[in-house]
């Protein structure tokens, strides 16, 4: 299992300038507010649900690789993480 993710922060794959992600009506947790630096509020969620799920598949003995990283959700990170993963993907049984 590969499992990667951003943290929501402007990364080094991310142009300089780039415009925070549009408001997502439903996000907003006073409780926990995203980071002030967060421009992909729903990013800032991923790395904690991917880590958490890391940990219950290598509790049930699953093999996982992880790498959390500054960065956003587009197409540029998209890329460097398929090209990370592509060689334990062709490792696979039955590919």
């Amino acid at each position: 299992m590969y499992l990667s993710s951003g943290d929501g922060t402007a990364g080094p794959l991310d142009p300089p300038g780039t415009e925070p992600d549009p408001h997502v009506p439903g996000l907003e947790d006073p409780s926990e507010p995203f980071p002030d630096n967060a421009i992909s509020p729903t990013e800032t969620l991923m790395p904690r649900e991917s880590s958490a799920l890391a940990t219950r598949l290598a509790s049930l003995g699953t093999p996982v690789t992880t790498h959390f990283y500054a960065g956003t959700h587009s197409p540029p990170y998209w890329a460097r993480e398929f090209r990370r993963s592509l060689p334990m993907l062709l490792r696979t049984p039955g590919l």
